[in-house]
């Protein structure tokens, strides 16, 4: 039975120009440049983000309050997203801290 597909080397997409320049225009946004700093985001878009989804949870447990359990989850997911180091370095800061 002949086959239905043409041959292999027409399949395989060739790189156009287009797809090449808007490939490496996508990289070299997201790669800082030699001699270029890369600017931290603020941790006030984090907060509203952890806030965000302990009021969340609230609303799909139908409670109108954010509990305890809401705020253990968002504190969880604020430690989960950090490196060891970091988190470790925070901890030590958190226990030695003056009143």
């Amino acid at each position: 039975m002949p086959s239905t597909h043409p041959p292999s080397s027409s399949r395989t997409p060739s790189a156009t120009p287009s797809t090449t320049s808007l490939t490496s225009s996508a990289a070299s946004a997201t790669t800082p440049q030699k001699g270029q700093g890369v600017e931290a985001e603020s941790g006030g878009r984090l907060v509203q983000q952890l806030a965000n989804m302990a009021k969340a949870r609230c609303v799909c447990d139908s409670r109108t309050t954010v509990s305890d359990s809401d705020l253990y989850l968002a504190r969880r997911l604020a430690q989960d997203s950090l490196t060891r180091n970091t988190l470790n370095i925070v901890r030590h800061l958190y226990n030695h801290r003056t009143p």
